[in-house]
This record gives structure tokens, C-alpha cells and sequence, in this order.
């Protein structure tokens, strides 16, 4: 197990990480929400949800998969009402 330090400091990496990921694998997904500095909402289609979880994975970040119906925290949606 990594000492509290170092998970403190993994968790505070994870943002600008998954952004960098999206970025990179160009996937087309949006960070929706910052619940808080361990608790990110990403919003998008599914297979570009699960290439990330699966980079986050082989990154040792942590990520779970929410079935919605609908991403109410994503511009998609807000484009859509428009």
C-alpha cells in the first residue's frame, strides 16, 4: 500500500491526468463535473467512457462506470435544450 502521502498526491494528480488522457486518445468525452479533488464526472458514449477507464486502469487510478440515462452534467445535453 502507498503511504497516506502518496495517495493524497496520486488523488490530486487525477484531473489534470484525465484530461490529458481525453486529449491524447482525442476521445470525445468532457470532465462534466469536480465533485472534489477524488471525485470526477466525466461525461460522453460509453465506449469512449470505457478507453478511459481502461487507460485510468493500467494507470492505477480508480474509476467506476454510472449507468445514466442521460449526462445532465455535460454540454451535450445543454446544446440539445437549446
Amino acid at each position: 500500500h502507498p503511504q497516506p502521502s502518496q495517495h493524497a498526491d496520486r488523488e490530486v494528480q487525477a484531473r489534470p491526468r484525465v484530461s490529458s488522457i481525453i486529449q491524447i486518445k482525442r476521445l470525445n468525452l468532457e470532465i462534466a463535473c469536480v465533485n472534489s479533488r477524488t471525485s470526477i464526472i466525466v461525461a460522453g458514449e460509453t465506449p469512449a467512457v470505457r478507453e478511459l477507464m481502461g487507460a485510468l486502469k493500467k494507470e492505477k487510478v480508480g474509476a467506476l462506470l454510472l449507468p445514466v440515462s442521460t449526462a445532465f452534467h455535460c454540454r451535450m445535453l445543454h446544446s440539445m435544450a437549446q
